[in-house]
C-alpha cells in the first residue's frame, strides 16, 4: 500500500506534446487524502484508471483527475 500512496503523492510526468522533435512533460499529482483505514476499492479502481491514462500518455488524463476531484474529493 505504501508504493500506491508514494507514487500518488510524489506525482508523475505526463507527455505533454511534441515541440522541435523534443516531449514536453507536466508533473501531475493526484491528490489523496489519507483516512483512518486503507483505500477502497473504487479508489483503488479510480486510481488505477488514472495512472493507467498516464502510463499510455492519454488525453483523458486531465478529465480522469477533474472528475475524481470533483466526485471523490470534494463532492457537492
Amino acid at each position: 500500500m505504501e508504493g500506491i500512496s508514494s507514487a500518488i503523492q510524489n506525482g508523475f510526468r505526463h507527455t505533454f506534446g511534441h515541440v522541435g522533435g523534443e516531449k514536453q512533460y507536466v508533473t501531475t499529482v493526484i491528490p489523496y487524502e489519507r483516512k483512518d483505514g486503507p483505500p477502497s476499492v473504487q479508489d483503488l479502481q479510480i486510481f488505477t484508471k488514472i495512472l493507467k491514462a498516464m502510463r499510455d500518455d492519454s488525453d483523458k488524463v486531465p478529465s480522469l483527475l477533474t472528475d475524481y476531484i470533483l466526485k471523490v474529493l470534494c463532492p457537492t
